[in-house]
């Protein structure tokens, strides 16, 4: 964001925030702003190339960091019922608001149930998903490798 923002200001000869640059156009130095923000568009785009993985992974990690809110159509198939299954459980819900993170997770992977029936969603459905979820994301980061070499 800030990268942007310098690049936007030196666009406009705006030197705000580049004292140094401030300071010597002062004195009567002839700087070319285009310099500097032709720099800026450069880490901006290597930035972005550098770390795209994340952007097309967001998805898959949203389904740990928040899978009550995400929107199951946007998965891969074999994981929808599985989400889908897991919003509609209030219990699971509470605990995860309730919780933190981990402890929700831990809870789950350590074999603590959060229902006393075993047929509805428990530790070994969300193994399930946690693995294929897992596997997903390792597949994907793969071919990710594979492309970039």
């Amino acid at each position: 964001m800030k990268l942007s923002l310098w690049k936007t200001q030196l666009s406009g000869d705006d030197t705000i925030h580049f004292l140094c640059l401030k300071s010597m156009r002062t004195t009567g130095l002839n700087i070319h702003l285009n310099q500097y923000k032709d720099k800026i568009t450069e880490l901006l785009r290597e930035f972005k190339q550098r770390f795209q993985i994340f952007d097309q992974l967001e998805t898959d990690f949203q389904v740990f960091f928040s899978p009550f809110t995400l929107n199951a159509s946007d998965l891969p198939a074999d994981l929808q019922l599985e989400i889908i299954d897991l919003q509609c459980d209030s219990n699971l819900k509470t605990k995860f608001v309730l919780a933190s993170l981990g402890t929700f997770y831990q809870y789950l992977f350590l074999g603590y149930q959060w229902r006393s029936q075993p047929k509805n969603w428990g530790v070994g459905k969300m193994f399930d998903f946690r693995r294929i979820t897992l596997f997903c994301l390792e597949k994907r980061l793969s071919e990710q490798k594979m492309t970039a070499f």
